[in-house]
């Protein structure tokens, strides 16, 4: 349960981006943003595809060769997401901040907090990290609805981690 979580909120956090932070910025950044830009759609696809064949040998795990194979996919994310995340954070968020307008933000937004899971999200990307990372997840919704999401989340965050069995 927690890898298929864990998996579809990276392919939804991609598709997000994709749909919603790439096209508005890439029609004003210039060519050498646009690079970047392009870069990391294809870095989502890769990303993507380390996912499916994580998933795939997972679920084909019967023998010592098989989770060879799996710890292999394992190996193959990890490189694959840290590099995306590193070149990510340095080369397109700058852009993504620079170009980015109120509205694209809003349009992002209403697709996050309709998906499924979302609640749930907000608490797992909080547990374990320092207080003020906490502080800044749930500030991304507004004052009343955090008022009623984060306690609810919280709960929901743990009956889904007993049910993992963790």
């Amino acid at each position: 349960l927690r890898w298929e979580f864990f998996a579809a909120q990276l392919t939804d956090h991609h598709d997000n981006e994709d749909t919603y932070l790439w096209p508005p910025v890439e029609a004003a950044a210039t060519a050498e943003e646009r690079v970047v830009l392009v870069a990391m759609a294809a870095e989502h696809e890769a990303v993507e595809d380390a996912v499916t064949g994580l998933s795939q040998a997972m679920a084909e795990l019967r023998t010592d060769a098989d989770r060879d194979v799996a710890l292999a996919r394992w190996d193959e994310l990890e490189l694959v997401l840290t590099g995306h995340c590193l070149h990510e954070e340095q080369a397109a968020v700058p852009i993504l901040a620079k170009y980015l307008t109120e509205s694209d933000i809003q349009q992002l937004w209403l697709s996050v907090r309709s998906q499924q899971n979302f609640d749930i999200a907000l608490a797992w990307i909080c547990e374990g990290a320092p207080q003020g990372v906490v502080t800044e997840t749930w500030r991304l919704l507004p004052a009343p609805l955090r008022l009623l999401a984060k306690p609810r989340a919280t709960r929901k965050y743990r009956a889904f981690t007993q049910e993992c069995g963790v």
